[in-house]
């Protein structure tokens, strides 16, 4: 199979995994299983999905901050904002006037050492403790509702014999 076709196959499914916001259709699937058949597919779509994901998660995180950053200067402009009002009453522009409205008082806490029991929630977490689970089943105790099952990583590596035909 010629690399241009086999690099196709592998943008085409992450154009379309895109364009789809991530939707498995039975179309998508087909072209899941039709590139998972191949090595070479295989490879080329996962080192461009590896790309990929590192790509949006470094583009998430520069949006985050931009989210961010304009959060905090919303944050400022009301509370100056908030002042101004506080000091000179209602602000009026050619578009929007702007008024202290009361409402519902908020809880500050300034040291919760302090509190009684009363005011204290306890939260408590109910979740499998994989690692004991996994180090009793594994030294032969039989854990119900749990059980250990074969598990494979999968390899890539580039096939040097093929390559140095080239």
């Amino acid at each position: 199979m010629k690399p241009a076709l086999i690099s196709q196959k592998a943008m085409s499914l992450q154009n379309e995994l895109e364009l789809l916001e991530g939707e498995i259709t039975e179309d998508i699937n087909n072209m899941m299983l039709e590139i998972s058949q191949s090595a070479d597919d295989a490879g080329l779509f996962l080192d461009r999905s590896e790309y990929m994901i590192e790509y949006f998660k470094d583009f998430k995180k520069k949006i985050d901050a931009k989210i961010k950053t304009i959060e905090a200067a919303q944050s400022f402009i009301e509370s100056e904002l908030k002042k101004s009002c506080a000091a000179l009453g209602d602000l009026e522009g050619n578009n929007f006037i702007f008024k202290l409205q009361k409402t519902k008082p908020k809880v500050v806490i300034d040291d919760e050492t302090k509190l009684h029991d009363l005011y204290l929630r306890t939260k408590v977490v109910h979740e499998p403790d994989k690692t004991k689970i996994y180090d009793d089943l594994k030294s032969g105790i039989h854990v119900e509702g749990a059980k250990l099952e074969e598990n494979f990583s999968l390899k890539k590596t580039l096939n040097t014999k093929k390559l140095r035909d080239v």
